[in-house]
């Protein structure tokens, strides 16, 4: 993940403020690098879509148990990335 930091601020340009909190103690996964870099990259491009005027993109990583409850919201997981929109601006709910 931090090694895509440099791309994606490139990517989103200035007006948008980054921020990645990478957790330290994840679990060990199995994916295409290449698919996940590009996944990251498209949904920062539509990010900075959506914020014309800027704002704020952050992005984290964390270990998830099934059925796990965050935030109110009930998850079921299997073996695969699942991304979780956590919207902090006031018309996302």
């Amino acid at each position: 993940m931090v090694s895509l930091e440099d791309l994606l601020r490139r990517t989103i340009g200035e007006s948008i403020d980054l921020e990645i909190a990478a957790s330290d103690d994840l679990w060990r996964t199995l994916c295409d690098p290449n698919q996940l870099e590009s996944a990251l990259l498209n949904l920062a491009i539509n990010a900075r879509d959506a914020m014309p005027d800027g704002g704020k993109l952050a992005i984290s990583t964390a270990n998830a148990q099934p059925w796990q409850r965050d935030r109110g919201h009930a998850c079921a997981f299997a073996r695969r990335l699942y991304l979780h929109r956590c919207p902090a601006t006031p018309g996302w709910e």
